[in-house]
């Protein structure tokens, strides 16, 4: 199971879980509360029924995008 993460947007967040079939959501994030989103993660997680340690290799969109965007994708992967 492959988890993708896209923070570059800094109005929108992108999960999505590919393995035989892909699971996407976008989340509408506040560019100030950056925080809320290891909280989308959890909620995400929840609705596609998996465990993190389901996760295989994690995905981060490295850009175009905002520069605090990415390094919240890339926080969120390293955590």
């Amino acid at each position: 199971m492959i988890l993708y993460i896209d923070t570059t947007d800094s109005h929108n967040v992108v999960f999505a879980l590919k393995n035989e079939k892909t699971f996407r959501k976008t989340y509408k994030i506040d560019p100030h509360k950056s925080h809320e989103t290891l909280g989308r993660l959890h909620e995400f997680l929840k609705l596609s029924k998996l465990k993190a340690s389901d996760i295989k290799k994690i995905v981060v969109n490295k850009g175009p995008g905002s520069y605090t965007g990415v390094r919240v994708g890339v926080s969120l992967a390293m955590a």
